[in-house]
C-alpha cells in the first residue's frame, strides 16, 4: 500500500511540478532581454561633496544686505566696510566629477512646513545659526516672536508657520564661593 501511494504522489505531484518548472524557464530565456538591449542600466559614482577646489565667480554676490537684522554688529561685513569684502563673496566651491546644485531655500522651507527646527551647540554651531535665518529672511517675511534674553530667541516664520529656536548661550560657567568646593562648573543648558 505505501508503495502504490508513494508512486501516485510521484506521478500526480512532482512529475507535473517539474514540467512547470522545466517550461517556466524556457520561457522566460525567451522573454529574457539580451545584453544588447537599448535600456542597458548605466552606473553614476556617488558625488564627493569634500574632494574638490576653490573658484572665482564674479557673478556672485553677498546673500545678505548690511541691514539685515540677524547679523551682529560685529559680523556684518557690509555695514563695517570691511576690506575686499567684494573680492571674499566671489569665491564658490566647485566638487571634483560632480556639479554642486545651487541651495534650493524654497524646497527646503516646504520640507520644513508646520515643523520646529533648534539649534543646541558650541561657537561653531552659532556661525551655521547666524547665517541661515540671513539665508531664509531674503525669502520670507521674518517676525521676531517671544521673548528675547541676551542673544537666544524664537524666530517664525509665518508664512510657512516654520519656528526656528535659538539657545544661547551654549554653555554657562557657574562659579562657587568657596575655596575648598568646586571651582567652577561648565551647565549646558
Amino acid at each position: 500500500m505505501a508503495t502504490k501511494l508513494s508512486s501516485a504522489v510521484f506521478t500526480r505531484f512532482i512529475v507535473p511540478t517539474c514540467l512547470l518548472l522545466f517550461l517556466y524557464s524556457t520561457v522566460l530565456l525567451l522573454y529574457t532581454p539580451s545584453s544588447t538591449s537599448k535600456h542597458s542600466i548605466s552606473f553614476t559614482p556617488p558625488c564627493n561633496l569634500f574632494s574638490g577646489h576653490w573658484v572665482m565667480d564674479p557673478n556672485r554676490r553677498p546673500m545678505y544686505e548690511e541691514t539685515c537684522p540677524f547679523h551682529r554688529n560685529a559680523w556684518n561685513c557690509l555695514r563695517n566696510k570691511r576690506e575686499n569684502m567684494g573680492r571674499m563673496n566671489y569665491w564658490k566651491w566647485v566638487p571634483e566629477k560632480c556639479e554642486l546644485s545651487p541651495i534650493n531655500p524654497l524646497g527646503f522651507m516646504g520640507l520644513m512646513r508646520n515643523k520646529g527646527i533648534g539649534f543646541v551647540g558650541d561657537s561653531l554651531n552659532e556661525n551655521f545659526l547666524v547665517s541661515f535665518p540671513v539665508f531664509l529672511e531674503l525669502l520670507m517675511q521674518v517676525q521676531r516672536s517671544g521673548r528675547r534674553r541676551g542673544p537666544g530667541g524664537v524666530l517664525t516664520f509665518q508664512n510657512l508657520m516654520l519656528q526656528l529656536l535659538i539657545i544661547e548661550p551654549y554653555c554657562s560657567i557657574i562659579t562657587s564661593g568657596s575655596q575648598n568646593s568646586l571651582r567652577s562648573l561648565i551647565k549646558m543648558d
